[in-house]
């Protein structure tokens, strides 16, 4: 779009090399995310090679094709390696989940256990408390017969 009209032998190249090399670079940006490059750009990259190396349009066809195929080799590394990282995130998450699945039915278990246990220690405190409120009772009952007996212990006595 803002690229200069092409000069007499077909090339189109901007006057200012910083401008070429930016536009280089937001090519090769494109290709490295796309994996694709139009043919007005390869060749846009081609007139640049041209421009700047003088060497033939086929040897810079060659240049411009081994850069297009290696910028194609490192975005292919990159989707693998992308690829390879959820497979892992999935297999984590996979691992993470059955973790948390083992650890809930522990719990569960582990409540289910507590529970039976909270209910076995009231029904063993309940009875307690009633063996212990009957001997209360008896100990209660024996100690007032001994008071209105006048008896200390079985044998030994004491006057009023």
């Amino acid at each position: 779009m803002v690229r200069p009209a092409p000069n007499r032998d077909g090339a189109s190249t901007p006057q200012d090399p910083a401008a070429a090399q930016k536009q280089t670079a937001t090519i090769l940006s494109n290709l490295a995310t796309t994996g694709n490059i139009t043919e007005g750009d390869r060749l846009f990259l081609r007139d640049q090679v041209v421009a700047r190396t003088g060497l033939s349009a086929e040897e810079s066809d060659a240049r411009v094709k081994e850069a297009v195929g290696k910028a194609q080799e490192l975005r292919a590394e990159a989707q693998k390696k992308v690829d390879d990282a959820k497979a892992e995130a999935n297999r984590l998450k996979v691992e993470a989940q059955k973790q948390f699945d083992d650890a809930k039915a522990q719990a569960e278990i582990a409540a289910e256990k507590a529970r039976k246990a909270s209910i076995l220690t009231a029904f063993l405190l309940a009875a307690s408390a009633l063996v212990a409120a009957a001997a209360a009772t008896i100990g209660a009952v024996w100690g007032g017969r001994h008071r209105n007996e006048g008896r200390i212990w079985k044998g030994i006595s004491y006057s009023k």
